[in-house]
């Protein structure tokens, strides 16, 4: 029933962004620039686009080092593996996949590891926001964008305070939430809580959330890259690179929301939206973000199903994973990590 329900509202919200970005739009138009599109800006695009996977594993491994010490090999096929997952399952539900791998291999709780899932968002805002106000700081942006901002970086900061005083205060804050949830779901909750609060250990390693810092800046600029080039493959005129950011800003908080499989419709809402705003016409917006997408969509898949394979799973298996509460083998997981240590830290 839950998963019915999942997959109901993610493809009522895909729909509802993709309706918006096709509407009035002339798909003629849209075809046309499509095939006038420079298809070697993909070239780049795609390996840009693979370093910054490789990137965000890395600072995922770092954000678990409080936890446990995991290869970053192992670390990189759980994160491609989420990925792939996120393609093919609804609601984001990639992230509890990437967290069930990296359990299971590394033998830790799947909770501790959505907890580091959740600070990498964290990271990921403030990044995204710190890099659109030195854009703004030195560009023209249309009236209004900077409040938008604002309101996001206020959810931004919000959670973040949640998530300190968790960390400082797990008893403390579990007991809160025990006093509002219902008494069946007590048990599991608390349980849950304070497995979740040991993945929350980055907060007491201060080099760790400055070199995390520093690969968030990189993951990002390489990511802005991406749309900057696949905004010239479709020979877009606007002002860069503030047009490049806001289109990343919108494409990235979009599709943050529960959506069909692949983020199809919430992309094309965000990035057709954010081209609007410099008064690109939808049926460019949607060539760029088809561009775009196939420039996350096909390299991520191909990678995703190599590790996929190589961990004897299948797609079947993706979903089932999604709706577990633990990895299903933490000592097999052990067993598996001594199979792979590290050779050093890097």
């Amino acid at each position: 029933m839950r998963r019915r329900w999942t997959v109901a509202i993610g493809l009522l919200v895909s729909g509802l962004f993709l309706y918006f970005a096709v509407r009035g739009a002339r798909i003629d138009e849209m075809l046309e620039a499509l095939a006038r599109a420079n298809y070697l800006y993909m070239i780049p695009c795609v390996a840009a686009t693979l370093l910054a996977f490789w990137i965000r594993a890395l600072r995922w491994r770092y954000l678990m080092a409080s936890i446990r010490v995991i290869p970053q090999g192992l670390v990189f096929a759980a994160t491609m593996i989420g990925f792939l997952a996120n393609n093919v399952l609804p609601a984001r539900l990639g992230e509890l996949v990437r967290a069930h791998v990296v359990g299971r291999r590394a033998g830790i709780s799947r909770s501790s590891a959505l907890a580091t899932i959740l600070v990498e968002r964290i990271f990921d805002l403030f990044t995204l926001l710190g890099l659109f106000a030195v854009v703004a700081a030195v560009s023209e942006f249309p009236m209004g964008l900077d409040r938008v901002a604002l309101i996001v970086l206020g959810i931004g900061v919000a959670t973040l305070v949640l998530l300190v005083i968790w960390h400082l205060h797990p008893q403390r804050f579990v007991h809160v939430l025990l006093r509002i949830v219902p008494r069946r779901f007590r048990h599991s909750i608390e349980d849950l809580g304070l497995r979740f609060g040991e993945g929350l250990g980055v907060f007491d390693r201060a080099g760790s959330l400055i070199l995390v810092g520093f690969l968030s800046l990189a993951m990002w600029g390489l990511i802005l890259a991406v749309v900057w080039l696949s905004i010239l493959a479709v020979s877009i005129d606007i002002p860069q690179p503030e047009g490049a950011m806001v289109a990343l800003v919108a494409i990235a908080l979009v599709t943050m929301v529960p959506s069909a499989p692949g983020f199809i419709g919430t992309l094309q809402g965000g990035g057709t939206a954010a081209l609007l705003v410099f008064g690109i016409p939808k049926e460019q917006g949607l060539a760029f973000t088809i561009v775009f997408h196939a420039t996350q969509w096909f390299p991520v898949n191909a990678v995703g199903l190599y590790y996929l394979f190589r961990e004897g799973l299948s797609f079947g298996q993706l979903s089932r994973i999604a709706e577990q509460e633990e990895p299903e083998d933490r000592a097999g997981g052990s067993r598996l990590l001594e199979r792979e240590k590290p050779s050093d830290d890097a």
